[in-house]
């Protein structure tokens, strides 16, 4: 079976780029988000584009662990060769003192807890001839403190982390993995931040404000 490249969070401005970008290099695509419309809706975009590429998407809600599992049941008929995780969210923004533990797990599981699951699970699959690429997105405040950020900024210092001790393990070397701190982009993540009124006086709202007036959002 020919590998796929795995694309997750094709919703998100980076993950629909990098699955249109991967798509006109030829390669065939398995891509998944959580909103099931929107996901359609690119896969037939791409598919469009592209119809000489195979484009397969499927849903995977990742602040759920049952979906994970659910998810490796359809990944279990794919060979893949790439998985790049474009997810991610900022969860609840403003002082720690008042956030909400519940908001924290659910930030962790789609940040963290759930990158450090697939990579276990492709890593687990790789046999010694084959090779496998992972790259993860970080995010702001993964190398400096970013105040009013804690989930978003914690779980993306600790995937950081993961990253490294996983490459340092993997001393084989089939398995390259990597992350990529792609700056502001005019995401969805800026619009929150614009949004927020406890943000109105940071530096993080001018930048973001800056980032949306540059270029459309999605």
């Amino acid at each position: 079976m020919k590998p796929v490249s795995y694309v997750s969070g094709v919703t998100g401005y980076v993950g629909l780029r990098i699955a249109e970008h991967m798509a006109s290099q030829g390669k065939d695509l398995l891509i998944s988000a959580r909103d099931e419309n929107k996901l359609q809706d690119i896969v037939t975009k791409i598919s469009n584009q592209y119809p000489q590429q195979i484009i397969r998407g499927f849903t995977c809600n990742l602040a759920d662990p049952e979906a994970w599992q659910l998810a490796t049941e359809i990944l279990h008929d794919f060979t893949v060769g790439e998985y790049i995780n474009c997810s991610g969210i900022q969860g609840q923004l403003g002082p720690s003192s008042k956030l909400s533990y519940e908001e924290m797990k659910v930030v962790f599981n789609v940040n963290l807890f759930s990158s450090i699951f697939f990579t276990n699970y492709f890593a687990n699959k790789v046999r010694e001839r084959d090779k496998l690429s992972i790259i993860h997105f970080s995010g702001g405040g993964s190398t400096s403190p970013r105040p009013l950020f804690m989930s978003y900024s914690l779980s993306k210092t600790s995937l950081l982390r993961f990253i490294e001790n996983f490459a340092t393990e993997n001393w084989t070397g089939n398995i390259k993995i990597n992350a990529i701190a792609p700056g502001v982009m005019p995401s969805k993540m800026q619009v929150e931040i614009v949004e927020n009124e406890s943000l109105r006086q940071s530096k993080d709202y001018v930048i973001s404000l800056k980032s949306l007036s540059d270029q459309k959002y999605d």
